[in-house]
């Protein structure tokens, strides 16, 4: 897989620190690049744990765009800093984990950056499990502790958390193509309870607020900024939604409709989740939609459902989210793409939805990136709420 090459994005955010992590491409969804992506997405669901926007000091990091199935960045850990650069921000999940040095390909470990504990002077390594499941796959190691930073500001210097709870891994399965996953979600669903990664630098001081904003980059660098948000990316108002509860990003959603017409499953429980690729909706919604549009197939092997390229998109139905008192709508282009290609050379498009999981707590929907891509996404987790607010387009021109 092609190395990323971080680029910053000099967008003005006023702040006593500012550090942006930009999210950038990698690859093509087109043919193998496809076949080794859709391996990665699923939902990484566990069950509950029984599962005036500028603010003075922020961090703002690039994110990676990864052929806009996968979104990561860079994080730095112990002292001296060992860069990890295509770490996944996850507003799914709460743990910071990496792979260690000592872990090989035979134990599923694949990473480009793997921790080298021992040249840490601020490790602390304990016995303590650290076991994380994922729908994608799952990971085995012990919690540790070290020095955390993100960015690098224009003096030098890092936002930095001492001693942040991490999971050092020694054993990672279907997790291939990353560097480890940061979790943004809340402490409840913390595995061992430690202390999620910016609520570590809120703690610490290098942020003056609890908050963050993502803008996920459609086949193009995006940003997501700690302790506030970059206001230049989005017009308007931010539409608050208020949360059911403080583990995932959880909240209600009244229904979803194509085309005004209201697909088969009413008011139903969702999340808002950069760590999924896809849209995850329940089978009979899927199924609904489907039979909307002429030519779709089911394909087992995809996992998808797929049909031929359209020519123009303005045929086919938008949905419509209505969520919190306000209706987000999300076009064709947004939730079809090319997935691959006929032994001819012709594109073969899919519907990027995914049944959503079926178990005890597990929300009914899924608002992954497919979703998220077309939104500027605030997270204010102290005030238990989320943001959507439309991107501004005349800044993401230039």
């Amino acid at each position: 897989m092609m190395k990323v090459i971080l680029m910053a994005i000099l967008l003005g955010v006023a702040a006593a620190k500012t550090v942006k992590i930009p999210l950038s491409q990698r690859g093509s969804p087109v043919g193998g690049e496809w076949q080794r992506m859709k391996q990665r997405i699923g939902a990484k669901l566990r069950p509950a744990a029984g599962i005036p926007v500028d603010a003075g000091l922020r961090a703002s990091e690039p994110i990676m765009d990864e052929a806009n199935l996968q979104y990561t960045g860079p994080v730095q850990l112990g002292t001296p800093a060992q860069t990890f650069y295509d770490v996944v921000y996850d507003t799914g999940s709460s743990n910071l984990w990496v792979e260690l040095a000592s872990c090989t390909a035979a134990d599923g470990c694949t990473a480009q950056t793997k921790l080298d504990s021992s040249a840490s002077s601020t490790f602390q390594g304990t016995t303590t499990k650290c076991d994380i499941g994922y729908g994608s796959g799952s990971v085995n190691g012990t919690v540790a502790y070290d020095t955390m930073g993100f960015g690098q500001n224009n003096d030098g210097s890092y936002l930095q958390a001492q001693k942040q709870g991490f999971c050092a891994m020694y054993v990672a399965v279907g997790m291939r193509g990353i560097d480890g996953i940061l979790g943004l979600a809340f402490q409840q669903i913390s595995q061992d309870n430690l202390v999620p990664p910016m609520k570590s630098l809120f703690d610490a001081g290098e942020i003056d607020s609890y908050e963050f904003g993502i803008y996920l980059g459609n086949n193009k660098t995006g940003e997501i900024t700690f302790g506030g948000y970059d206001t230049s990316l989005f017009s308007g108002q931010i539409q608050w939604i208020n949360m059911l509860a403080d583990y995932w990003y959880y909240f209600s959603m009244s229904s979803v409709s194509a085309n005004g017409q209201q697909l088969s499953v009413g008011a139903t429980t969702a999340i808002l989740d950069t760590g999924t690729s896809l849209l995850a909706l329940p089978q009979a919604q899927i199924s609904a939609l489907a039979a909307m549009i002429p030519g779709v197939q089911f394909d087992s092997q995809a996992g998808l459902y797929l049909l031929q390229c359209p020519t123009s998109y303005s045929s086919l139905p938008t949905l419509s989210f209505a969520i919190g008192g306000h209706t987000f709508t999300l076009e064709a282009e947004y939730y079809i793409a090319v997935v691959g290609s006929t032994p001819s050379g012709q594109n073969v498009c899919g519907l990027m939805i995914q049944q959503a999981p079926d178990f005890k707590n597990a929300p009914h929907a899924i608002l992954g990136d497919v979703f998220i891509r077309k939104f500027y996404a605030a997270f204010d987790p102290a005030n238990s709420r989320i943001g959507l607010a439309p991107l501004n387009i005349n800044t993401l021109k230039h």
